[in-house]
């Protein structure tokens, strides 16, 4: 049984509806409490860009409409106890037909787990969805998190996706391709949708919406491209955006980008048991950086091929995440 939660009374201890303009101060101290010690420097950017929300909210309180402009499609539930917040979850309209949401930063502080406080947060949350018109809910979770999974079997979520995170530092050359096989090439103009349309039709609707790319990350416009002209330049920082095709059609893609120290790539090839596709495209974009003193790969999807070919260049498993949906028609 949910809570209802949007009829709740802002003023008890206990599960409420958050309050982006009061509450963001707290739920950024709790989140940084919780996650640090996974936190890369883009989740420590969020919670900045968090900070600087609730900064913002404080100025623009006395303006009428401020929040819903200000905090559109962020809502969530709160624990609080004794005036002091110890549990969130966010749950956020991520589609424009308001049919799917996300349910993210579900967090309780250490000294109050395990009194069920996380799965009171978690059907609140779902029952806000519920309430606001949505009829999905997808979330991501650390594989290694099986407390945290059971609970999100337990109301109803299924894994559907999986995206890991690879760091090494020089990989043997012996084990790349200079040289592309013809069927890697650059992105040319229009060919960006094809990206989507691939991780639509092998990965399901629910991975395309989360993909880590947008078509002004695999092709650039003139404007940008002279921007990374001069930034290869000035700074030494290069990108390339590259598709592998079988027969005219995109079966993988790789955003690479490599600066003097350190370099980049988020890949995706579709599911192919048997075949070298997943090696050819890889050892490629890491011959790209092979000058780099160190490499992180963002592997979206679990293909064994691709899994097992960063393993034998010696990269190293950094972070695993599921993608878990629901549906939420009763």
């Amino acid at each position: 049984m949910s809570v209802s939660v949007v009829s709740r009374p802002m003023h008890n201890d206990g599960l409420r509806v958050m309050d982006p303009g009061r509450d963001l101060h707290m739920v950024a101290d709790l989140v940084e409490e919780v996650f640090a010690p996974e936190m890369d420097e883009r989740g420590h950017r969020a919670m900045q860009e968090i900070r600087a929300l609730a900064k913002a909210a404080s100025v623009f309180r006395a303006f009428p409409g401020w929040e819903a402009a200000m905090f559109r499609g962020m809502s969530g539930v709160v624990w609080e106890e004794d005036g002091w917040i110890v549990g969130n979850a966010t749950v956020q309209n991520y589609d424009p037909s308001n049919k799917m949401w996300r349910i993210s930063n579900v967090a309780v502080t250490k000294p109050f787990r395990g009194r069920g406080i996380g799965r009171k947060l978690m059907e609140g949350s779902l029952d806000l969805i519920r309430q606001s018109g949505g009829r999905e809910a997808v979330l991501q979770v650390r594989a290694e998190n099986s407390v945290a999974i059971r609970l999100y079997e337990s109301l109803g979520f299924k894994e559907v996706f999986r995206e890991a995170w690879w760091v090494g530092g020089h990989v043997p050359l012996a084990l790349l391709s200079q040289q592309p096989p013809d069927r890697i090439r650059p992105f040319a103009a229009g060919e960006e949708p094809q990206a989507f349309a691939l991780l639509r039709r092998t990965a399901g609707s629910v991975a395309s919406m989360l993909a880590p790319i947008h078509p002004g990350d695999l092709y650039a416009t003139f404007g940008q491209r002279v921007w990374e002209a001069f930034i290869r330049f000035v700074l030494g920082r290069q990108t390339w955006r590259l598709g592998m095709w079988e027969e005219n059609s995109l079966i993988g893609w790789a955003l690479v980008r490599r600066s003097p120290k350190e370099g980049d790539v988020i890949c995706y090839v579709a599911p192919s048991s048997g075949t070298s596709r997943s090696m050819s495209l890889l050892s490629h974009v890491l011959w790209l950086l092979r000058d780099t003193r160190s490499v992180e790969v963002h592997l979206w999807g679990d293909e064994p091929e691709a899994v097992e070919f960063l393993r034998r260049a010696g990269l190293n498993e950094r972070l695993v995440l599921l993608t878990m949906f629901a549906s939420l028609e009763r």
